[in-house]
């Protein structure tokens, strides 16, 4: 013979149990997706569900599993509105639910990192007298942002609607010593802090190697420059017409290096490339045999 008071109280405790599980998958959903549902705008939606599941669970074992009583009543216009048993529960926990819902972010600072081509932090040359400043350009339309490199490197930007997290954004180096590899010139916004790898940009030197006495061009003459430490950066030759290009990095100190030429039957220049500068015009002075040094020492 079958007990009616547990076959009577097995279905609630049921539906109580699904509307559990089903809310603990949602919250479980919201701390292992949450990036994912804010990027979509559905942490709310999934808030307010979870609630009716809670709100259920709560109502069903309280009064079902522990013989709870509650009773709610309020006038309402002309008349008398009362509630009680599981629904006051299930809207209690609804409308607390309702003052703890999470409120969506509505914009996100963002830092981002200059880098070198191994993905290196970048170091800024602080003895630089130049007074270089970098900046970097992100475009989101008709609310373009820049921001002023800093000393390592690192460019903040600050309120970025939060509208724009997960998108790609273009970005624009704006510096007279770096430039980005990537040719797509392009960051996504996944993360409040990103790298941009940046190489070193390439200056062009020219200039123009000639006898002092005849000004005849000077043909196959090298020409050499030099890093602060003496380490050799370019090395280049002149030709049939006197004239060389040399290729030097961007951030030589102070935007000089030295430089020496050198060439057969002549003396030995030496002085130093100037980025951004005119084209460097050199005499070479003709070697005197009659002369111990060769006469390169006389005025």
């Amino acid at each position: 013979m079958s007990n009616p008071s547990k076959s009577s109280a097995s279905p609630p405790f049921i539906v109580a149990g699904i509307a559990f599980i089903s809310g603990f998958i949602l919250l479980l959903l919201m701390l292992t997706r949450a990036e994912y549902l804010t990027q979509a705008g559905m942490v709310n939606h999934i808030w307010y569900v979870l609630l009716l599941f809670l709100g259920l669970a709560a109502a069903i074992c309280l009064f079902s599993l522990f013989k709870g009583y509650a009773r709610l009543t309020g006038r309402v216009l002309v008349g008398v509105i009362e509630l009680g048993g599981p629904t006051v529960v299930f809207f209690a926990v609804i409308i607390f639910g309702f003052t703890m819902a999470p409120h969506p972010a509505t914009a996100f600072d963002l830092v981002i990192y200059l880098q070198d081509k191994n993905g290196n932090p970048l170091r800024l040359p602080k003895e630089d007298t130049r007074q270089l400043v970098h900046t970097l350009n992100l475009n989101f339309g008709n609310d373009p942002r820049a921001a002023t490199v800093g000393q390592h490197g690192e460019a903040r930007f600050f309120a970025i609607p939060y509208a724009q997290h997960g998108k790609a954004v273009a970005v624009q180096l704006i510096s007279r010593l770096y430039e980005l590899i990537s040719t797509q010139h392009t960051v996504t916004l996944t993360s409040n802090e990103l790298g941009l790898r940046v190489q070193v940009q390439t200056k062009q030197q020219t200039g123009h190697v000639q006898d002092s006495k005849t000004a005849r061009p000077i043909a196959g003459a090298i020409i050499a420059v030099a890093d602060k430490r003496q380490q050799p950066l370019h090395q280049t030759t002149s030709d049939v017409n006197g004239d060389f290009n040399l290729a030097l990095p961007a951030d030589l100190p102070n935007g000089i290096g030295p430089a020496s030429i050198k060439a057969n039957n002549y003396c030995a220049w030496t002085g130093a490339a100037i980025l951004d500068s005119t084209p460097l015009g050199v005499l070479l002075k003709p070697l005197n045999p009659a002369k111990p040094d060769g006469g390169c020492n006389e005025q």
